[in-house]
């Protein structure tokens, strides 16, 4: 997962890839770095799905911006408009779901 500290590289990846997920992690957080090894492995199966992450301990303005207020939190963005967002008890099979859903409604 690339890890971006500004607003701009992530409205560049937003304005580049027709799906994003925007990670919002934690240096001292232990839950984000297990979820992130898992959200990782689940993204490699998934190619056209580009995976960023901002640590919100380290750029809170950007967190704030997001409105991200807790860790862990990730973001599907779909053609740069926020589609999903999970916290706290995330779950993945159902993120996933999600990702598949509108993969194919971006075919159809």
């Amino acid at each position: 997962m690339q890890e971006v500290t500004t607003k701009e590289q992530i409205q560049d990846e937003l304005n580049g890839h027709e799906m994003v997920v925007l990670y919002f992690t934690g240096s001292t957080c232990g839950a984000c770095q297990a979820i992130r090894s898992k959200l990782e492995a689940m993204l490699r199966t998934y190619p056209y799905v580009k995976g960023i992450e901002v640590n919100g301990m380290k750029w809170p303005h950007i967190a704030a911006d997001y409105g991200v207020f807790t860790l862990p939190i990730f973001i599907l963005f779909v053609r740069a408009k926020e589609v999903v967002r999970e916290s706290k008890h995330v779950n993945l099979l159902n993120f996933e779901e999600r990702i598949l859903r509108y993969q194919s409604m971006l075919e159809e």
